[in-house]
């Protein structure tokens, strides 16, 4: 026969704390502890020489309350296409330093399930870096996770039709597939911020993609990435994970010192780290 566990009883429920699960969450929150539970990150993808710091401070933040987390939903832009589209990767696993992460398969045939515009198709990932500078803080802060690389397409030519369909299109498989995953997913953004030959057009820019975001103003935001007026790599990606609603009952706050810059081939760059906290 089973011996049954003896628990020690609670003593100060009620009195000291609620006395129920939803009040102490709620007090938790309000302390600045809950809000660690992070559903989704931004995070730069420039050299770690450059912006490996702020990366590590969002990586830092989803590591604090999400212990349960299974799967990684890894989301980027291709830097240069000639082809719009959303592109799936048909590798089993991605190889890092650190060790080999694994695909999550099932995930990647319930999103093409959605709809016809997914496509598995290895060559934009095998040629595209922004998701591939994420890889080492994942295998690093969740090494027991899979990912699920998305990619999407969007070139200059691209009309706005199109460019709608694109996100919605996204956004919508994204809810259909992770809804009741919530609790085991954690969405990773990969982006950098305004990037222009003027530095202070560069700033500008960046600081108004941040207002828009911390103030929940996804509206507005989703407008601008498809205007092309809140242009920068990952602007795509990020209007389709607002869209998809599943961060609707998330705050989103800048990481505290991430906020920097660095500059490239004669432009100038503006990066920071944000992370979605319920």
């Amino acid at each position: 026969m089973r011996e049954e566990k003896r628990i020690r009883p609670q003593l100060g429920a009620g009195l000291l704390y609620p006395d129920t699960k939803e009040e102490i969450e709620e007090e938790m929150r309000a302390f600045g502890l809950g809000r660690g539970r992070v559903r989704a990150i931004m995070s730069p993808h420039a050299a770690f020489g450059m912006s490996g710091a702020a990366s590590a401070a969002a990586y830092n933040e989803a590591m604090a309350f999400n212990n349960e987390i299974k799967h990684i939903v890894l989301l980027g832009g291709v830097h240069e296409s000639e082809e719009a589209g959303i592109f799936l990767s048909e590798s089993d696993a991605f190889e890092t330093p650190l060790g080999n992460i694994p695909v999550e398969k099932s995930l990647n045939e319930a999103l093409s399930s959605c709809a016809t515009i997914f496509r598995l198709n290895d060559l934009p990932h095998l040629q595209e870096s922004c998701c591939d500078v994420q890889l080492p803080f994942i295998k690093n802060c969740f090494p027991k996770c899979s990912i699920l690389p998305i990619l999407l397409s969007c070139p200059k030519k691209t009309g706005l039709a199109d460019k709608k369909i694109l996100i919605d299109s996204l956004a919508n498989s994204l809810f259909i597939s992770f809804e009741s995953l919530l609790d085991k997913t954690l969405f990773v953004i990969s982006a950098n911020l305004g990037l222009d030959i003027n530095w202070k057009v560069a700033e500008e820019q960046s600081k108004e993609i941040i207002r828009l975001l911390e103030d929940e103003d996804y509206e507005q935001y989703i407008k601008a990435a498809l205007s092309g007026e809140a242009s920068f790599c990952g602007a795509y990606v990020t209007a389709a994970l607002l869209k998809s609603h599943l961060l609707d009952d998330c705050i989103c706050e800048m990481v505290p010192g991430t906020f920097g810059t660095g500059a490239q081939a004669g432009m100038v760059g503006y990066y920071a780290s944000l992370a979605w906290k319920k």
